[in-house]
Protein backbone atom coordinates (compact mmCIF):
# COMPACT_ATOMS: atom_id res chain seq x y z
CA UNK A 1 0.00 0.00 0.00
CA UNK A 2 1.49 3.07 -1.14
CA UNK A 3 1.80 6.57 1.02
CA UNK A 4 -0.88 8.01 -0.35
CA UNK A 5 -3.55 4.94 0.46
CA UNK A 6 -2.20 5.04 4.22
CA UNK A 7 -3.36 8.51 4.65
CA UNK A 8 -7.01 8.13 2.82
CA UNK A 9 -7.12 5.05 5.44
CA UNK A 10 -5.83 6.91 8.54
CA UNK A 11 -8.33 10.01 7.13
CA UNK A 12 -11.31 7.85 6.52
CA UNK A 13 -10.71 6.09 10.36
CA UNK A 14 -10.26 9.43 11.76
CA UNK A 15 -13.74 10.73 10.12
CA UNK A 16 -15.14 7.63 11.38
CA UNK A 17 -13.94 7.93 14.44
CA UNK A 18 -15.11 11.65 15.20
CA UNK A 19 -18.37 10.72 13.52
CA UNK A 20 -18.95 8.54 16.27
CA UNK A 21 -17.43 10.11 18.81
CA UNK A 22 -19.79 12.82 18.14
CA UNK A 23 -23.08 11.16 17.22
CA UNK A 24 -22.78 9.50 20.41
CA UNK A 25 -22.56 12.73 22.53
CA UNK A 26 -25.21 14.15 20.31
CA UNK A 27 -28.28 11.25 20.99
CA UNK A 28 -26.90 11.08 25.02
CA UNK A 29 -26.52 14.56 25.80
CA UNK A 30 -24.65 14.19 28.58
CA UNK A 31 -24.62 18.04 29.38
CA UNK A 32 -28.57 18.34 28.25
CA UNK A 33 -27.21 20.94 26.01
CA UNK A 34 -29.18 19.29 22.70
CA UNK A 35 -33.08 19.99 22.96
CA UNK A 36 -33.66 18.04 20.02
CA UNK A 37 -31.92 14.76 21.10
CA UNK A 38 -34.18 11.93 20.50
CA UNK A 39 -32.83 9.71 23.66
CA UNK A 40 -33.71 13.08 26.12
CA UNK A 41 -36.92 11.41 27.44
CA UNK A 42 -35.04 8.17 27.89
CA UNK A 43 -31.73 9.20 29.65
CA UNK A 44 -33.07 11.78 32.13
CA UNK A 45 -30.80 11.22 34.98
CA UNK A 46 -27.49 12.78 33.65
CA UNK A 47 -25.05 13.08 36.49
CA UNK A 48 -21.45 13.27 34.84
CA UNK A 49 -21.91 16.85 33.57
CA UNK A 50 -18.40 19.28 32.85
CA UNK A 51 -19.72 22.17 34.55
CA UNK A 52 -23.14 23.32 36.28
CA UNK A 53 -22.17 26.49 34.68
CA UNK A 54 -22.54 25.09 31.01
CA UNK A 55 -25.37 22.48 31.98
CA UNK A 56 -27.57 25.55 33.61
CA UNK A 57 -27.81 27.84 30.80
CA UNK A 58 -29.49 24.96 28.45
CA UNK A 59 -31.41 23.88 31.10
CA UNK A 60 -32.93 27.52 31.65
CA UNK A 61 -33.09 27.28 27.65
CA UNK A 62 -35.45 24.41 27.81
CA UNK A 63 -37.23 24.91 30.97
CA UNK A 64 -38.30 28.37 30.49
CA UNK A 65 -38.73 28.48 34.28
CA UNK A 66 -41.22 30.78 36.16
CA UNK A 67 -40.46 30.03 39.46
CA UNK A 68 -36.00 29.87 39.76
CA UNK A 69 -34.40 28.99 42.48
CA UNK A 70 -30.96 30.27 43.20
CA UNK A 71 -27.67 29.77 45.24
CA UNK A 72 -24.98 27.27 45.89
CA UNK A 73 -24.96 23.77 46.48
CA UNK A 74 -27.19 24.91 49.90
CA UNK A 75 -29.92 24.82 47.54
CA UNK A 76 -29.17 22.97 45.06
CA UNK A 77 -30.29 19.88 47.48
CA UNK A 78 -33.42 20.61 47.57
CA UNK A 79 -36.40 19.55 45.18
CA UNK A 80 -38.62 22.01 43.18
CA UNK A 81 -41.36 20.01 44.03
CA UNK A 82 -40.66 21.22 47.29
CA UNK A 83 -41.96 24.79 45.82
CA UNK A 84 -44.95 23.97 43.26
CA UNK A 85 -47.06 24.03 46.22
CA UNK A 86 -46.43 27.63 46.57
CA UNK A 87 -45.32 29.29 43.53
CA UNK A 88 -45.60 28.63 39.51
CA UNK A 89 -44.34 25.98 37.59
CA UNK A 90 -42.01 25.53 35.61
CA UNK A 91 -39.48 25.47 38.43
CA UNK A 92 -35.58 25.42 37.74
CA UNK A 93 -33.02 24.70 40.51
CA UNK A 94 -30.44 27.12 39.57
CA UNK A 95 -28.20 26.44 41.75
CA UNK A 96 -24.34 26.88 41.20
CA UNK A 97 -22.62 24.72 43.89
CA UNK A 98 -19.74 27.04 45.03
CA UNK A 99 -20.57 30.01 43.43
CA UNK A 100 -20.13 33.51 44.60
CA UNK A 101 -22.71 36.20 44.64
CA UNK A 102 -21.18 37.46 41.45
CA UNK A 103 -21.67 34.58 39.66
CA UNK A 104 -25.59 33.78 41.14
CA UNK A 105 -25.96 37.82 40.24
CA UNK A 106 -24.93 37.32 36.03
CA UNK A 107 -27.04 34.10 36.24
CA UNK A 108 -29.99 35.60 37.59
CA UNK A 109 -29.87 39.19 35.82
CA UNK A 110 -29.84 36.59 32.53
CA UNK A 111 -32.81 34.70 33.77
CA UNK A 112 -34.29 38.14 34.20
CA UNK A 113 -33.48 39.43 30.99
CA UNK A 114 -34.00 36.23 28.58
CA UNK A 115 -37.08 34.56 30.31
CA UNK A 116 -40.03 35.10 31.77
CA UNK A 117 -39.53 34.85 35.64
CA UNK A 118 -41.86 35.83 37.87
CA UNK A 119 -40.77 34.61 41.26
CA UNK A 120 -37.05 34.03 42.71
CA UNK A 121 -36.42 31.79 45.88
CA UNK A 122 -32.85 33.31 46.20
CA UNK A 123 -30.77 31.90 49.19
CA UNK A 124 -27.98 33.80 50.48
CA UNK A 125 -24.83 32.06 51.85
CA UNK A 126 -21.69 33.99 53.98
CA UNK A 127 -18.77 32.38 52.65
CA UNK A 128 -20.43 33.66 48.62
CA UNK A 129 -19.62 37.02 49.66
CA UNK A 130 -15.72 36.75 50.17
CA UNK A 131 -14.39 39.62 48.61
CA UNK A 132 -11.59 37.51 47.75
CA UNK A 133 -13.61 34.37 46.12
CA UNK A 134 -13.23 34.08 42.54
CA UNK A 135 -15.61 32.53 39.72
CA UNK A 136 -15.56 29.36 39.09
CA UNK A 137 -13.14 27.87 36.50
CA UNK A 138 -15.96 26.49 34.22
CA UNK A 139 -17.67 30.37 34.50
CA UNK A 140 -17.36 32.30 31.40
CA UNK A 141 -19.42 35.33 31.16
CA UNK A 142 -19.45 35.28 27.70
CA UNK A 143 -21.72 32.08 27.80
CA UNK A 144 -24.32 34.48 29.09
CA UNK A 145 -24.32 37.31 26.37
CA UNK A 146 -24.43 34.92 23.26
CA UNK A 147 -27.54 33.29 21.85
CA UNK A 148 -25.52 30.55 20.72
CA UNK A 149 -22.04 29.97 22.29
CA UNK A 150 -20.21 28.03 20.10
CA UNK A 151 -16.91 26.71 22.32
CA UNK A 152 -19.85 24.82 24.63
CA UNK A 153 -21.81 22.91 21.29
CA UNK A 154 -17.87 21.78 20.45
CA UNK A 155 -17.37 20.57 23.80
CA UNK A 156 -20.62 18.49 23.46
CA UNK A 157 -19.96 17.54 20.57
CA UNK A 158 -16.23 16.35 19.67
CA UNK A 159 -14.96 16.24 22.99
CA UNK A 160 -13.67 13.03 24.37
CA UNK A 161 -14.17 13.67 27.86
CA UNK A 162 -17.57 14.17 27.11
CA UNK A 163 -17.48 10.47 24.89
CA UNK A 164 -16.24 9.24 28.32
CA UNK A 165 -18.98 11.23 30.31
CA UNK A 166 -22.02 9.56 27.70
CA UNK A 167 -20.66 5.85 28.31
CA UNK A 168 -20.70 6.46 31.78
CA UNK A 169 -24.21 8.37 31.43
CA UNK A 170 -25.50 4.72 29.77
CA UNK A 171 -23.87 2.41 32.13
CA UNK A 172 -26.10 4.55 34.90
CA UNK A 173 -29.23 3.86 32.80
CA UNK A 174 -28.55 0.66 33.18
CA UNK A 175 -27.44 -0.05 36.24
CA UNK A 176 -28.98 3.01 38.39
CA UNK A 177 -32.27 4.02 39.16
CA UNK A 178 -33.89 6.90 36.80
CA UNK A 179 -33.76 9.34 39.50
CA UNK A 180 -31.78 10.47 42.51
CA UNK A 181 -33.38 10.72 45.68
CA UNK A 182 -31.85 13.41 48.01
CA UNK A 183 -34.42 12.42 50.34
CA UNK A 184 -33.76 11.28 54.18
CA UNK A 185 -30.72 11.42 56.35
CA UNK A 186 -28.30 9.44 53.92
CA UNK A 187 -25.61 8.94 57.00
CA UNK A 188 -25.01 7.43 60.40
CA UNK A 189 -24.51 9.93 63.28
CA UNK A 190 -20.54 9.59 63.22
CA UNK A 191 -20.35 9.53 59.42
CA UNK A 192 -22.46 13.36 60.44
CA UNK A 193 -19.60 14.40 62.98
CA UNK A 194 -16.67 12.89 60.34
CA UNK A 195 -18.41 15.26 57.67
CA UNK A 196 -18.78 17.98 59.93
CA UNK A 197 -14.99 18.06 60.75
CA UNK A 198 -13.95 17.86 57.30
CA UNK A 199 -16.37 20.88 56.04
CA UNK A 200 -15.32 22.68 58.96
CA UNK A 201 -11.67 22.32 58.28
CA UNK A 202 -11.98 23.13 54.49
CA UNK A 203 -14.43 26.26 55.56
CA UNK A 204 -11.56 27.22 57.73
CA UNK A 205 -8.56 27.11 55.48
CA UNK A 206 -9.51 27.43 52.32
CA UNK A 207 -9.31 31.16 51.00
CA UNK A 208 -12.74 30.44 48.67
CA UNK A 209 -14.46 30.22 51.53
CA UNK A 210 -13.66 31.91 54.72
CA UNK A 211 -9.55 31.83 55.08
CA UNK A 212 -9.33 35.83 53.91
CA UNK A 213 -7.62 38.80 55.48
CA UNK A 214 -9.60 40.89 53.52
CA UNK A 215 -13.03 39.41 54.54
CA UNK A 216 -12.42 40.41 58.37
CA UNK A 217 -13.23 44.16 57.14
CA UNK A 218 -17.16 44.24 57.35
CA UNK A 219 -17.04 46.99 54.08
CA UNK A 220 -14.85 44.17 51.80
CA UNK A 221 -18.34 43.05 51.25
CA UNK A 222 -20.18 46.19 49.61
CA UNK A 223 -19.83 45.03 46.44
CA UNK A 224 -21.08 42.02 46.31
CA UNK A 225 -24.24 43.26 48.35
CA UNK A 226 -24.57 46.05 45.80
CA UNK A 227 -24.71 42.82 43.52
CA UNK A 228 -27.94 41.44 45.66
CA UNK A 229 -29.25 45.00 45.74
CA UNK A 230 -29.14 44.86 41.80
CA UNK A 231 -31.37 42.22 41.26
CA UNK A 232 -33.62 43.51 43.86
CA UNK A 233 -34.10 46.67 41.37
CA UNK A 234 -34.21 44.63 38.31
CA UNK A 235 -37.25 42.17 40.44
CA UNK A 236 -39.33 45.35 41.19
CA UNK A 237 -39.10 46.80 37.60
CA UNK A 238 -39.84 43.66 35.92
CA UNK A 239 -42.65 42.85 38.56
CA UNK A 240 -41.09 39.56 39.82
CA UNK A 241 -41.57 38.23 43.62
CA UNK A 242 -38.53 37.62 45.05
CA UNK A 243 -37.98 35.94 48.79
CA UNK A 244 -34.40 35.47 50.19
CA UNK A 245 -33.56 34.02 52.79
CA UNK A 246 -30.16 33.04 55.03
CA UNK A 247 -29.40 29.44 54.70
CA UNK A 248 -28.30 27.63 57.71
CA UNK A 249 -25.94 26.13 58.42
CA UNK A 250 -24.73 24.16 61.67
CA UNK A 251 -23.74 25.23 65.18
CA UNK A 252 -20.20 25.04 65.03
CA UNK A 253 -20.74 26.71 61.80
CA UNK A 254 -21.54 29.43 62.98
CA UNK A 255 -19.14 29.53 65.99
CA UNK A 256 -16.43 29.33 63.53
CA UNK A 257 -17.06 32.63 62.23
CA UNK A 258 -16.21 34.26 65.72
CA UNK A 259 -13.06 32.16 66.02
CA UNK A 260 -11.98 33.52 62.80
CA UNK A 261 -12.31 37.15 63.37
CA UNK A 262 -15.67 37.30 60.83
CA UNK A 263 -18.35 38.14 63.80
CA UNK A 264 -18.03 41.94 62.49
CA UNK A 265 -18.56 40.93 59.17
CA UNK A 266 -20.94 38.17 59.51
CA UNK A 267 -23.26 40.98 61.54
CA UNK A 268 -22.34 43.88 58.82
CA UNK A 269 -23.53 41.60 56.17
CA UNK A 270 -27.13 41.05 57.67
CA UNK A 271 -27.82 44.21 58.81
CA UNK A 272 -26.76 45.60 55.23
CA UNK A 273 -29.30 43.34 53.82
CA UNK A 274 -31.86 44.04 56.29
CA UNK A 275 -31.17 47.80 54.43
CA UNK A 276 -31.72 46.21 50.58
CA UNK A 277 -34.86 44.59 51.61
CA UNK A 278 -36.89 42.03 53.61
CA UNK A 279 -35.72 38.16 54.55
CA UNK A 280 -36.23 35.28 56.37
CA UNK A 281 -32.73 35.07 58.71
CA UNK A 282 -32.27 31.04 59.37
CA UNK A 283 -28.40 31.30 59.90
CA UNK A 284 -28.75 31.37 63.86
CA UNK A 285 -28.27 29.02 66.48
CA UNK A 286 -31.95 27.50 66.40
CA UNK A 287 -33.14 24.15 67.33
CA UNK A 288 -32.53 23.38 63.42
CA UNK A 289 -28.51 24.78 63.29
CA UNK A 290 -28.33 22.25 66.70
CA UNK A 291 -29.66 19.39 65.70
CA UNK A 292 -26.86 17.11 64.04
CA UNK A 293 -29.43 14.84 62.17
CA UNK A 294 -30.84 17.74 60.23
CA UNK A 295 -27.23 18.15 59.08
CA UNK A 296 -25.16 16.64 56.07
CA UNK A 297 -21.94 18.46 56.96
CA UNK A 298 -21.79 21.64 58.86
CA UNK A 299 -23.06 23.64 55.82
CA UNK A 300 -25.50 21.25 54.30
CA UNK A 301 -28.71 20.75 55.65
CA UNK A 302 -31.06 17.25 54.52
CA UNK A 303 -33.97 17.79 52.06
CA UNK A 304 -36.62 17.94 54.23
CA UNK A 305 -35.31 20.79 55.72
CA UNK A 306 -35.93 22.63 52.45
CA UNK A 307 -39.73 21.59 53.10
CA UNK A 308 -39.67 23.85 56.72
CA UNK A 309 -37.52 26.88 54.40
CA UNK A 310 -40.30 26.94 52.15
CA UNK A 311 -43.11 26.14 54.63
CA UNK A 312 -41.55 29.42 57.18
CA UNK A 313 -41.15 31.36 53.67
CA UNK A 314 -45.24 31.46 52.57
CA UNK A 315 -46.52 30.72 56.13
CA UNK A 316 -47.47 27.35 55.47
CA UNK A 317 -48.95 26.29 58.94
CA UNK A 318 -49.72 22.59 57.77
CA UNK A 319 -46.02 21.73 57.03
CA UNK A 320 -44.05 20.70 61.12
CA UNK A 321 -41.30 23.02 61.86
CA UNK A 322 -40.00 24.44 65.31
CA UNK A 323 -41.06 27.78 66.07
CA UNK A 324 -37.45 29.27 66.25
CA UNK A 325 -36.60 28.51 62.85
CA UNK A 326 -36.50 31.33 60.51
CA UNK A 327 -36.69 34.94 61.60
CA UNK A 328 -38.36 37.45 59.76
CA UNK A 329 -36.17 40.63 59.17
CA UNK A 330 -37.90 43.57 57.64
CA UNK A 331 -36.31 46.31 55.58
CA UNK A 332 -35.06 49.19 58.30
CA UNK A 333 -36.18 47.39 60.92
CA UNK A 334 -32.77 46.78 63.20
CA UNK A 335 -33.86 47.92 66.38
CA UNK A 336 -35.44 44.78 67.76
CA UNK A 337 -33.60 42.07 66.01
CA UNK A 338 -29.65 43.92 65.52
CA UNK A 339 -29.44 45.51 68.65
Amino acid sequence: MNPMHWIKYFMAVTTIAILSISLTNYLVNPYRIFTSSPLNSLLLTKQHLLSSRMTQVYNFKRIQPSTLMMGTSRIGLFSPKQLEVYLDKPIQNLALEGSSIYEQYCYLRYAIEHGRIKNIIWGLDFFAFNPDKSPDGTFESERLKSSFYWSDYATALFNFKTFQHSLATIKDKVSAPETIDFSGQPFTPEEIKSNITYTLNEYRTHKKFLASNSFQQSNSIDQNLGYVQTIINLCRKHDIRCELYTSPVYEAHLKMYNAMGLEKTFRYWKISLSRKTSYVDFCTVNSVTQNLLYFRDSSHVIQEVGSMIFARLFHDTTVKKTDDFGIDIFKNDLKSTFN
